[in-house]
């Protein structure tokens, strides 16, 4: 006749126990993203809200967003390819997303494209470089050319407005060197070789 309800987050094992009763009984969780996203769909569906109590990968994230009755706590960190691959409707709900270890031009030419904001290192070769600034530049922290390029890839790098470092070197014909130095001597400036 009664409701019963939890005054205290239950971890994911717990969930399982109160999702699986006979008698409804209201709950939130609060535990590690691997035990949330390890729990019975029954419990992550049945809570109320759910914290994540460490950052979640993408995956574990997927699992923690069936929960539709209230809210959801959590952080993202992946790798470049799942964070690219996840789509702005998941990363969106986070609270903060970030790429772990560095991001490839081409996943942070998408990841800048979400409307999340994405914390990211760029290092990729100058053969994916980009020839014109771009969101992905503009959006990274650092970014790194990890071989030589030329003076027009430096330029879009060097152009871009990122607020960590840029590192790359040069290694283009004379004729666009001695351009590049009258037309802005700040691309040749920042060359570490």
């Amino acid at each position: 006749v009664g409701t019963v309800a939890a005054n205290t987050y239950a971890t994911a094992a717990e969930a399982n126990i109160l999702a699986g009763s006979t008698k409804a009984i209201v709950f939130s969780i609060k535990d590690t993203p691997a035990n949330i996203a390890g729990a019975n769909a029954a419990a992550r569906s049945e809570a109320v809200n759910i914290i994540a109590t460490t950052v979640a990968n993408v995956a574990q994230a997927t699992k923690i967003v069936e929960n539709t009755t209230g809210y959801n706590t959590f952080n993202i960190e992946d790798n470049d390819a799942n964070i690219a691959g996840a789509g702005n409707p998941l990363l969106a709900k986070a609270g903060t997303v970030t790429v772990t270890g560095t991001s490839t031009i081409a996943h942070a030419t998408t990841i800048s494209g979400f409307a999340q904001a994405v914390a990211y290192n760029i290092s990729d070769v100058s053969n994916n470089a980009l020839g014109a600034t771009t969101t992905a530049y503009n959006e990274a922290i650092n970014i790194t050319i990890t071989d030589n390029t030329t003076y027009a890839k430096a330029k879009a790098i060097e152009d871009a407005t990122n607020i960590g470092d840029i590192n790359y070197s040069i290694y283009d014909t004379a004729a666009a060197i001695s351009a590049g130095v009258t037309a802005d001597v700040a691309v040749i400036n920042e060359a570490k070789t």
